[in-house]
């Protein structure tokens, strides 16, 4: 059984936030600074939420255009 969403503009949403979400990363705001640094994330890693983020978004707009 495949799942897949109906309807499928709250999922291009989802993806929208996201890409946006990852844009923020490139230059994190203070509270999300803040954060990382509170569960001690090192700084060198942080590339990787923006490579994860990006490609989320990718999995969700290629299920959006597969439908």
């Amino acid at each position: 059984m495949i799942l897949l969403p109906d309807p499928w503009w709250p999922t291009l949403a989802l993806a929208v936030v996201l890409a946006a979400d990852a844009v923020m990363s490139l230059k994190p705001p203070e509270f999300i600074r803040d954060c990382l640094d509170g569960v001690r994330f090192p700084r060198d890693w942080w590339w990787t939420l923006i490579v994860i983020k990006l490609t989320a978004v990718a999995g969700l707009v290629v299920l959006v255009v597969s439908l």
